[in-house]
């Protein structure tokens, strides 16, 4: 019997790390990245656009080209262009992240980035997506600098010194923990002073995760409890 105990205490440890390993992998920390809390404008998102010229660059909430759901967003460039939206979005220091979402592109030019999910003020992004293409998974890795709290997501048509032309339409965005990287991807520096220790309001993605672990921390705490009061009744017996 206490053979068996002990052989339970180890199975119940195992399964709570596997599910908090798993928990930690599988939170998006990005609000409404599938944009289905949007009417004409993106909730939770800030439209960027360098060229401000009437026309020059427009960004949307589209209801009839959406990857899933009802909503995606659509930026269109008539001229050279860097158009996007961003969300501040919150992460743990030094810590890897997986960032990801579907891209879309009609008539996309070949000069300039193209269609790109990015850091903001950082020279690292998803590949860039040019011409006409269906939607298009995408993704690239990186990890927080050791006191970074947040970072500024980016989904746009163009970037720094690199203005496109062209539409892109994006939906499913994600900005999640990760604890592993496929085999010959790069993990990208995500650190920059500007962005380094700057707050955010999108706390509700992180306060719920933090809800949940400490539920977690309980019940594993409650089961030991029965466990030891187990061996010592078998113990004594």
């Amino acid at each position: 019997m206490f053979k068996k105990l002990v052989a339970a205490i180890f199975v119940l440890c195992f399964v709570f790390l596997q599910f908090g390993a798993a928990y930690a992998e599988g939170v998006n920390e990005v609000l409404n990245p599938g944009f289905e809390e949007s009417s004409s404008e993106a909730t939770f998102w800030e439209n960027r656009i360098y060229n401000t010229s009437p026309g020059a660059g427009e960004i949307s909430v589209q209801t009839a080209q959406a990857h899933s759901g009802n909503n995606c967003v659509r930026i269109t460039n008539s001229v050279g262009n860097d158009s996007r939206v961003v969300q501040v979005v919150p992460v743990k220091p030094s810590t890897l992240y997986k960032i990801s979402g579907w891209v879309k592109t009609e008539n996309v030019g070949n000069e300039g980035k193209g269609a790109i999910l990015s850091v903001y003020m950082m020279m690292i992004s998803t590949k860039e997506l040019k011409g006409t293409n269906d939607w298009t998974y995408v993704e690239f890795y990186g990890r927080t600098g050791p006191d970074q709290q947040a970072l500024e997501f980016t989904a746009g048509v163009g970037g720094h010194s690199g203005e496109s032309t062209g539409t892109a339409y994006f939906d499913d965005l994600s900005v999640e923990e990760t604890l592993n990287v496929p085999e010959g991807a790069a993990i990208e520096n995500l650190y920059t002073p500007q962005q380094g220790n700057q707050g955010t309001g999108n706390t509700e993605q992180s306060d719920n995760k933090g809800w949940i672990t400490a539920l977690i921390v309980a019940l594993a705490v409650a089961i030991g409890a029965i466990i030891f009061f187990c061996v010592q009744n078998v113990r004594k017996s």
